[in-house]
């Protein structure tokens, strides 16, 4: 391709299978492990198609990459679509600007619709994302916890990362100190006393 491409012309471009990173690269990209990458796309839960003969290459398209980095979320979305506009320029050999720009709008959509009709795809294993949830945050419930309840509640998120631990979790771990619920040597002689 020439350096002058349009939006329409990259939009065309990005349609054609060649142009796909294999998972390799998408898990460069998107800050996963090309192993979990396989496995979705072997269960069919993500969107490749195979190029070449034989065993092939498995290659994803751009919309899939973006929606699996926004469904992940290992890295943010401005890094995701600049990763992904990094590839393509080299790839398609067009301005990484003009590249940016088309996946922005191919983000937001993937953001907005995180269902596709696929076998096994459902809408608790793609929660929408929190801004657009019924929880409201009057002033009570910091932001910070709703995300984590979020977290929570989308175990497939979490997988590899550290698990939130409570406070009784850790008490008989780790010695955080003198318990207040054990009464010391003074209570104990001041209840004796009477």
């Amino acid at each position: 391709m020439s350096g002058m491409i349009d939006d329409t012309a990259l939009r065309a471009a990005l349609v054609e299978p060649t142009a796909w990173p294999n998972l390799s690269q998408a898990a460069r990209i998107t800050g996963l492990s090309k192993g979990t990458l396989s496995k979705l796309a072997q269960a069919g839960k993500i969107t490749s198609n195979v190029l070449g003969f034989g065993r092939g290459e498995r290659v994803l398209p751009p919309a899939e990459v973006l929606r699996i980095g926004y469904r992940y979320r290992r890295i943010s979305q401005a890094m995701l679509v600049e990763r992904l506009a990094m590839f393509l320029s080299v790839r398609l050999f067009i301005d990484a600007s003009l590249a940016q720009q088309v996946l922005w709008t191919l983000a937001n959509v993937a953001s907005r619709d995180q269902t596709h009709d696929r076998p096994g795809d459902s809408s608790e294993e793609f929660p929408t994302p929190l801004a657009a949830t019924s929880l409201e945050t009057n002033g009570e419930i910091p932001s910070w916890l709703l995300e984590v309840e979020c977290l929570r509640q989308d175990r497939m998120s979490l997988t590899g990362t550290l698990s939130f631990t409570s406070a009784g979790d850790l008490i008989g771990t780790i010695e955080l100190g003198p318990s207040i619920d054990e009464p010391t040597k003074a209570d104990l002689a001041a209840r004796k006393a009477v």
